[in-house]
């Protein structure tokens, strides 16, 4: 009996560890690259969106969540206006930073940055308007210890000059490893591994005094 009341003590002790529960992701971001320089022509829009601050809600183990972060749009080509070129296919940094206010304070800021490039061409008569593409390296992941290690995808995107194309980033929740950096048990899981070990511990020392007395 005392062994399945033991056993039942871990087990109810390692899923309520593996166990995941709704979190809320939430913060600021900030969007800069090279045209902070006023070369033009390519266009950001943050304010009409969320204003800066991102909130991802009820995210659970597992799961994704996709959110609009600003929109992007092109209403002529993204050289120097002075240059006189009519296109312009090289790269141009972009970058999104996000800094986290919950579910926890991390130190250092930004928490996560992720980098692209943007590419727009002026448009012709015969293709409607400008337009561009949006391309981003690899995610980003931040670990939130036992909340769980979350991964940030930003979205390729097509944009042309009608200021509606938005930007998202795909957040997605992951459960902490065991080796996980950062991971500490909430004060509920440190109490029932505290009774998961005594009753184990207790079941061990009666047994040996059971045989010692035999």
């Amino acid at each position: 009996m005392r062994m399945i009341l033991a056993a039942a003590a871990m087990a109810a002790l390692v899923g309520a560890a593996g166990a995941a529960s709704a979190t809320t992701f939430s913060g600021d971001y900030d969007v800069y690259g090279y045209w902070n320089n006023d070369n033009g022509g390519l266009n950001i829009d943050i304010d009409d969106l969320n204003n800066g601050h991102f909130n991802v809600s009820g995210l659970d183990f597992g799961e994704s969540q996709t959110f609009n972060l600003f929109q992007i749009s092109s209403d002529e080509n993204i050289n120097v206006p002075s240059s006189g070129s009519d296109h312009d296919t090289t790269a141009k940094p972009i970058n999104v930073s996000f800094t986290f206010s919950a579910p926890m304070n991390l130190p250092g800021s930004p928490d996560a940055v992720i980098s692209g490039t943007t590419v727009a061409m002026q448009g012709d008569w015969w293709n409607g308007g400008d337009y561009g593409q949006l391309s981003w390296s690899a995610p980003a992941t931040v670990n939130f210890g036992n909340y769980g290690v979350l991964t940030i995808t930003m979205l390729n995107t097509e944009f042309d000059d009608d200021g509606n194309s938005n930007v998202k980033a795909k957040f997605s929740l992951a459960a902490p490893s065991v080796a996980g950096i950062g991971a500490v048990p909430e004060p509920a899981t440190w109490g029932m591994m505290i009774m998961g070990f005594g009753l184990a511990g207790a079941t061990i020392r009666r047994r040996r005094t059971a045989v010692a007395a035999a």
